[in-house]
């Protein structure tokens, strides 16, 4: 059954799909989303300002973006969804070009989703199965080992974002995988979400590098897999990069990624948000 609902869209085989929501998907997907005039040189001057001063704080950039899960499951859109290779995020990966690395894994989570769910059907983000595709990719990228799979207990979950908005109820599907031999030490959770969100962890390790990453939601189930790998790992829930926090940490490496649906409106690094400010803003909206 296909549905026209206003947000959801119900493809082939029951797959669910996000039809528009604040990002108007469907229309990033068929190219016709209106993108302001200056959208390629907001990035373009984004990447330029993040390759001159990041640099000054680490030895390795990466820009990650996670695809839309329209693009992976492309085969099972409704008929009135279709993929283009005009959409948003190809102006934005060109603009990066000979600037800063960029991971867009689209092809290995295609190639991996003919074997197993890299999204579940009922709902938007990746699980485990997803995030592993790119993780690898970004440890081969980075030279580091990574967490072997054998080490990794994957763990079923309730992933249902938008089956709950068709008021479907489901059964626990693959979501996130445990660390079977924690080695890290989690330091800060401030527990807030979602902008603001901060983690950090540490390992009594001074072999292994340090790493600072601003993320968003697609990362969630990342934090304890990521953390194996750095003596300490600064997370903070954002889009703009806080050079305050580059600053304060110097790490080796520094990742930002971004879900793809997300690229339509460029990050402010100059003018954002710092940590600290998201956190304020959200507490005083508590206290309300």
């Amino acid at each position: 059954m296909e549905s026209l609902n206003k947000h959801v869209a119900v493809g082939k085989d029951g797959w669910l799909f996000l039809r528009a929501g604040t990002n108007h998907v469907s229309s990033q997907l068929n190219g016709t989303y209106p993108l302001p005039d200056d959208f390629e040189q907001q990035w373009r001057l984004l990447f330029e300002y993040r390759k001159k001063t990041v640099e000054k704080h680490t030895s390795k950039y990466s820009f990650l973006v996670v695809p839309n899960k329209e693009c992976v499951y492309a085969d099972f859109l409704p008929d009135d969804i279709k993929v283009t290779d005009r959409r948003p995020v190809f102006n934005v990966l060109k603009q990066a070009e000979g600037l800063v690395e960029t991971l867009y894994p689209l092809e290995g989570l295609v190639e991996q989703s003919r074997s197993v769910d890299v999204f579940p059907r009922c709902d938007s983000h990746w699980n485990h199965y997803g995030f592993n595709v790119a993780y690898r990719q970004l440890m081969k990228s980075w030279g580091l080992k990574g967490v072997a799979d054998s080490d990794l207990l994957v763990q079923n979950g309730q992933m249902n974002d938008l089956g709950s908005k068709l008021n479907m109820e489901i059964s626990d599907v693959p979501y996130f995988a445990k660390v079977k031999a924690p080695r890290h030490k989690v330091i800060v959770d401030n527990k807030i979400k979602p902008l603001g969100n901060l983690f950090i962890s540490e390992i009594d390790d001074p072999s292994l590098p340090t790493c600072v990453v601003f993320r968003d939601s697609f990362m969630t189930i990342s934090t304890h897999i990521l953390a194996q790998s750095f003596r300490r790992l600064v997370i903070a829930w954002q889009p703009n990069i806080d050079y305050g926090i580059l600053e304060r940490e110097k790490p080796d490496f520094v990742l930002s990624q971004q879900a793809e649906r997300f690229l339509v409106a460029c990050p402010d690094d100059v003018h954002g948000k710092t940590n600290e400010e998201y956190v304020a803003q959200k507490l005083a909206k508590s206290l309300k």
